[in-house]
């Protein structure tokens, strides 16, 4: 994303090499298991060449999903999803949610009925693989194969990390 982001300037990426950007189209779908997946790969590369990988950036959630591995959730699937999409329009997302706290009480309950994505991967989930979201949830991935450092740079004043978010949004 080059609107909003504080990614690296021309400048940046001619000092310290990067990976993993620009690699996809903002339209395109990416997952963290994408990047999960990604990162290893460039990571093995890295490591191989005698260096240090260093990660920096992006979304915390990335970053948890690469540290401590996927829950084992199926892919997407395009006619399940329609099925239920289907569904939702036909009988609305109340009636998908109340289904949903039949089959899987916990997601049921931590899932908002006006919570429509999440209501809709939680059957599809089900559906996919006969396990609910909370089963399959509770089962961690691989851990990252790698010793890990974690620091973060921030200001101290979240002011000020808004007077930059507010700075990007302008530019």
């Amino acid at each position: 994303m080059d609107i909003g982001t504080a990614k690296p300037t021309a400048d940046e990426l001619a000092q310290a090499p990067h990976h993993l950007i620009d690699i996809r189209d903002p339209s395109q779908a990416y997952s963290a298991a994408d990047f999960r997946e990604d990162a290893l790969t460039e990571m093995d590369k890295i490591v191989s060449n005698g260096k240090i990988p260093l990660l920096v950036g992006g979304t915390m959630l990335y970053f948890k999903a690469l540290l401590e591995g996927l829950s084992p959730l199926p892919s997407a699937d395009l006619a399940v999803r329609g099925a239920l999409e289907k569904e939702a329009q036909q009988y609305g997302w109340e009636a998908l949610h109340a289904q949903l706290c039949d089959i899987d009480p916990v997601s049921g309950a931590r899932i908002h009925p006006n919570d429509p994505q999440r209501i809709l991967r939680a059957l599809e989930v089900y559906r996919i693989s006969g396990q609910t979201l909370t089963a399959l949830t509770g089962k961690k991935g691989e851990p990252l194969p790698y010793q890990v450092h974690q620091f973060a740079i921030a200001p101290q004043d979240r002011g000020e990390l808004h007077r930059r978010i507010e700075l990007r949004f302008d530019k």
